[in-house]
């Protein structure tokens, strides 16, 4: 994590511009530094206070995701026999109702140890990290329950959720669950080839 630059926020005292990682899917984005209203610790440590300040200030209030109503749209799935994976496309609003019941479907009786593919380029979120977390911890629960699942790749061009994507996948890493947000469909493809040679 190398810090960048500083510019002033709204709050009047500096912003830092924090990477995360070094590879070409790594982001860079600004925190509040010293505020207030910076969250508590979570179980991501320090980098989760960053993330969830990141969230929290890059991301107006909106109502709560899951009682939006009728408004998103569904995940269009394509299971390819030949190569034995899942590819799916999102578009619209996208919910963690939405994507928990996609991977508890999808990843379930012959197709448990398939890799998914999941095409989120299309769709836009308004979930926030303890949402990743919730996500996360359902990943966990049904690899509890059923045994191993193929690793999930999900490409995300929006802001918002290609964030909620990485908190997911910190902490699946913790979790032992392979999830990993990319920005391109190239990165996505080459991820999933090199996971399941090195599984």
């Amino acid at each position: 994590m190398h810090s960048l630059k500083r510019r002033p926020c709204s709050c009047e005292k500096p912003c830092k511009a924090v990477r995360f990682g070094t590879e070409p899917d790594s982001w860079t984005r600004y925190t509040r530094g010293g505020c207030a209203s910076a969250p508590s610790r979570d179980s991501l440590g320090v980098l989760g206070v960053r993330v969830k300040a990141l969230l929290s200030y890059e991301t107006p209030k909106r109502t709560d995701p899951h009682r939006l109503g009728n408004h998103s749209m569904p995940i269009s799935v394509a299971p390819d026999d030949a190569q034995r994976r899942v590819t799916a496309i999102a578009t619209g609003m996208l919910t963690l109702t939405e994507l928990t019941e996609f991977f508890c479907v999808q990843q379930s009786g012959d197709r448990q140890h398939w890799p998914v593919l999941l095409d989120a380029t299309g769709a836009t979120t308004v979930m926030s990290a303890d949402d990743a977390e919730s996500l996360a911890d359902g990943l966990k629960t049904a690899i509890a329950q059923t045994g191993p699942h193929g690793p999930v790749a999900i490409i995300a061009a929006d802001h918002t959720l290609f964030c909620v994507v990485r908190i997911c996948q910190m902490l699946c890493e913790k979790r032992g669950v392979n999830v990993r947000a990319c920005r391109r469909l190239q990165t996505a493809e080459r991820w999933l080839v090199l996971t399941l040679e090195t599984g």
